[in-house]
């Protein structure tokens, strides 16, 4: 299974968060390769906490306060899965692997591109699992996520 690292508190936002509200756009750089679309990933936590702009606005967006939450969030490890659904771009246009139009997603809070990876079906694992992350798509097969041993 395949796996991004995302910052905390940002992670936080897509896995712990109500389901209206949730964060279910993650920017980036760059867009993910075409046959992930539709597979489900593994969502790590890097070991790395955002700047405190960024904490201000997550914290801006979730309607909390996400730094006396530091201590609880985990790092270091994949704490989800979910579904890659489609991505968008800011310009509106979007790819998919279901029938959706996920263009409405450029006007999302969340979302300030210039890619939104957009995930569905998050399911937050039991207990946090300590794997390695990376900067691009890492593989976590092994680490007994999504299945394997």
């Amino acid at each position: 299974m395949k796996a991004l690292s995302i910052k905390q508190p940002w992670l936080y936002c897509i896995t712990d968060l109500p389901q209206i509200g949730a964060k279910r756009v993650e920017n980036r750089t760059w867009t993910p390769p075409s046959q992930l679309i539709g597979e489900r990933i593994a969502l790590h936590a890097s070991k790395t906490w955002d700047t405190r702009a960024g904490v201000a606005a997550a914290s801006r967006l979730a309607m909390t306060y996400l730094e006396e939450l530091r201590p609880s969030i985990p790092t270091g490890a994949v704490v989800a899965t979910a579904v890659l659904v489609g991505v968008v771009r800011t310009d509106g246009t979007f790819y998919s692997a279901l029938d959706v139009q996920l263009g409405f997603y450029r006007y999302d809070r969340w979302f300030f591109g210039p890619y939104g990876w957009i995930f569905d079906f998050v399911q937050k694992l039991p207990q946090p699992l300590p794997v390695l992350g990376a900067r691009e798509l890492s593989n976590c097969q092994g680490y007994g996520v999504g299945g394997d041993a």
